[in-house]
């Protein structure tokens, strides 16, 4: 399994690692299994060559053009609150922080107890993996996406959940987290609600729908929406192209009425539409003739 989730993503790689690491740990130390770690190293390793000139093609080209350019503290300060990144109250974040604490200070004082070691292993393989993530981002080139952490949140909420299970005042803590949660529920749901649903491409789709036949081109010199139009509009021409004096027709495209004006001052321009697709691409729709 862990072989297979190496292939899925090279951050499910990574988390791998550690939980081997662990795991090897575990097997070393207490029963002294030499042999069945040497299998599954070797099992593993043998496993993942075929995947490995891929690797190192992809790897090249993310070091040369890799769309990210800038990590700095306010990177990471995304990355620690990216897990709980579901518009809750900041209360929430600040309780989960207190109960990994708990959890830490509980097994330095049970060392011997075996679920907890269990449970920090699991919080470990979550976090070392995404510090590595952001060292690698500091100190060669930025390449840590906060969603690259879903091929390990599995274990950090699996470790915590263990964790508040065997702490002391775990009735306290649970009750807290419930308390946060049914506080910020009614903030929380409605904001997803309008993310989810109110996201703008339903205004498009009519608009789209009541304007542009099939026999239309569309010029747009957006990398998004190059990708995204022919999904919504699979029966017109898409040209992608910049934006000139001798652009003519429907233009999508960034840029507000007055910057298309200046950019071809000798068309006739119409701003037909302005919105968005998904809630997050925004545009105006022009036609230029």
């Amino acid at each position: 399994m862990g072989l297979c989730a190496a292939y899925t993503h090279y951050y499910a790689a990574l988390t791998e690692v550690f939980v081997y690491l662990f795991l090897l740990i575990a097997l070393l130390l207490k029963h002294k299994a030499w042999k069945e770690s040497i299998v599954i190293i070797c099992t593993t390793i043998i496993g993942y060559l075929p995947w490995l000139p891929v690797f190192l093609r992809q790897f090249v080209i993310v070091r040369d053009y890799w769309w990210l350019q800038t990590f700095n503290m306010e990177s990471i300060l995304g990355v620690i609150k990216y897990p709980f990144n579901g518009m809750f109250l900041n209360a929430f974040l600040i309780v989960f922080i207190a109960i990994i604490i708990g959890i830490i200070a509980y097994i330095i004082k049970n060392k011997q107890d075996k679920e907890m070691n269990f449970s920090l292993f699991c919080i470990l393989s979550f976090v070392l993996m995404a510090f590595v993530g952001c060292i690698v981002s500091l100190l060669l080139r930025p390449v840590f996406v906060n969603r690259y952490m879903y091929t390990g949140i599995g274990l950090l909420f699996l470790g915590v959940s263990i964790g508040i299970s065997k702490i002391e005042n775990a009735n306290l803590l649970r009750n807290m987290l419930i308390g946060i949660i049914v506080l910020n529920f009614p903030f929380s749901y409605y904001q997803n609600y309008i993310k989810e649903y109110e996201t703008g491409t339903e205004g498009f789709k009519q608009f789209a729908k009541a304007n542009i036949d099939s026999n239309i081109i569309i010029t747009t010199e957006s990398n998004d929406l190059v990708h995204t139009l022919p999904y919504y509009l699979p029966e017109n021409e898409l040209r992608w192209s910049k934006i000139t004096k001798n652009t003519r027709g429907y233009v999508f495209a960034d840029n507000t009425l007055e910057e298309m004006r200046e950019l071809i001052p000798d068309a006739t321009i119409e701003e037909k539409f302005s919105g968005d697709i998904n809630g997050n691409m925004k545009f105006n729709v022009f036609y230029v003739k």
